[in-house]
């Protein structure tokens, strides 16, 4: 009786990628982008409130959205390429959902390459929402080759804690 009178939820494709063994504030942004709950200016606009609507960090006129942050701009998409590139991947960035159904089905596998690809995802949302920010609010800065080398010393770090990634970092270069 008791299950039956619990709701029902439905499951999502991506829940591995939430459950992974990243940084919690990274998977919280994660959360966050998969839920649609980024404040955007889309999503800004529509509460009323009147900003820039070009996105600030490819610095074209698009119009900055999730679909737009997360894969289509320029900076996004030059990190998550870099990333792959080195991770030795070879995947084609399409859209948001394109890739986050990617990333699903490579977070069931229990392989390290696969863990350190969810990792890396985390991480990058999480560093172009905190650039997106800095420049929104901040005007402050950072080139992408900057936020790179960022996640891949976080990546370094978190590897040393885990002997299978520490066996796959070894095999990598030390930086992209």
């Amino acid at each position: 009786m008791y299950t039956l009178s619990r709701p029902k939820y439905p499951k999502v494709e991506w829940k591995a990628l939430t459950l992974g063994n990243g940084i919690p504030r990274h998977n919280f942004i994660l959360w966050l982008a998969l839920n649609h709950g980024l404040t955007t200016v889309d999503r800004l606009a529509k509460w009323g409130i009147q900003v820039d609507q070009d996105c600030v960090l490819c610095k074209r006129r698009q119009t900055e959205n999730m679909e737009h942050i997360y894969f289509e701009c320029q900076y996004t998409k030059y990190i998550w390429s870099k990333l792959l590139v080195w991770m030795g991947e070879n995947h084609q960035i399409g859209t948001w959902l394109e890739d986050v159904t990617w990333m699903s089905k490579r977070a069931r596998s229990g392989r390290a390459q696969n863990n350190m690809l969810v990792f890396l995802f985390a991480a990058v949302m999480y560093q172009v929402w905190t650039e997106r920010n800095m420049r929104r609010f901040q005007g402050k800065e950072k080139e992408a080759e900057r936020k790179v080398r960022d996640i891949v010393l976080q990546v370094h770090i978190k590897g040393q804690q885990n002997a299978k990634w520490k066996k796959r970092l070894e095999q990598l270069n030390s930086f992209p």
